[in-house]
């Protein structure tokens, strides 16, 4: 990290840089940059020349928007025969470049005769690539800090065979509206998710819908979901029933079994009382005075 004067004095930016009438055969062609940029990652420029003959160096410089506060440049080198490149160290490397900030840099060319040529122009050629004006009233293309991203996967199996289960739907939420098909062994698979707690629904015909809970904390993670048969029910033995079982345990079947017991003594006793009422009284055991 350097001081801001000092870049002025270096003659970084194209508001200090001095311009001399380059050569055709050095016209910038095209500049590509890092597309998604995070702390853990670094960033890269990548510069295309008509001709690198007459060019004695090629850098980029880098400053945070909201502030100002620049940082040493990067040195681009030569590859193959027109491109210069070069990359940053890691975002955590550079005090304040933490997620959400919003940077620009700007590419100087310098040629063999000490005369400059400074990238961003305007108007901006390349509609790749967006400009921004820092506060220190430079141009310079946007780059922004966004979050570390992993990777989530799992299988989705069936509960009773464990079985994988290919062609489910799997939906993530929030986020990844894109759903993900399991392939033939039960696998699904998100890339771009970020730090937090997702939804992961499942659907697939035949079986019940099911959903699970995942927490995605700083590193890559997997969860794996059962389906349940949509036609399955567990018997008394908690096996997997043929549907309509008085044994089975779902429902309020064993309140009715009870109900039907409760009922069915009590028949017994009535039956039991009338058969004793209407029996004949042996001779002997008339009371006195009885014909």
């Amino acid at each position: 990290m350097i001081p801001l004067t000092a870049l002025f004095v270096l003659g970084l930016f194209g508001g200090g840089a001095a311009h001399s009438a380059k050569p055709e055969t050095t016209s910038v062609l095209a500049i590509h940059q890092t597309s998604y940029i995070t702390q853990q990652s670094n960033f890269t420029v990548s510069l295309e020349v008509a001709n690198p003959a007459g060019i004695q160096s090629v850098y980029f410089t880098f400053c945070q928007l909201s502030s100002p506060l620049c940082y040493l440049p990067v040195s681009m080198t030569l590859h193959g025969s027109n491109w210069f490149i070069g990359t940053t160290k890691n975002m955590t490397s550079y005090h304040g470049m933490i997620v959400g900030v919003k940077a620009g840099y700007n590419i100087t060319i310098l040629y063999n005769d000490n005369s400059t040529t400074t990238e961003p122009a305007v108007p901006n050629p390349f509609a790749n690539l967006t400009i921004a004006q820092s506060v220190t009233g430079e141009y310079m293309f946007e780059m922004t800090v966004s979050p570390q991203v992993y990777h989530l996967t799992g299988t989705i199996h069936d509960s009773v065979t464990g079985d994988p289960v290919s062609g489910a739907t799997v939906t993530l939420t929030p986020g990844n509206a894109t759903p993900s098909r399991t392939s033939s062994t039960g696998v699904y698979s998100f890339s771009w998710v970020t730090n937090g707690t997702y939804t992961v629904s499942v659907v697939e015909n035949g079986y019940r819908n099911s959903s699970a809970t995942v927490t995605v904390a700083g590193q890559d993670s997997m969860k794996d979901i059962a389906l349940t048969n949509d036609s399955a029910s567990l018997t008394h033995n908690g096996d997997k029933g043929t549907g309509g079982s008085l044994l089975s345990l779902s429902g309020p079947t064993p309140w009715v079994l009870a109900a039907v017991a409760v009922g069915l003594v009590a028949v017994l006793v009535l039956l039991m009382k009338r058969k004793r009422s209407s029996a004949p009284v042996p001779p002997g055991d008339q009371a006195p005075g009885s014909p």
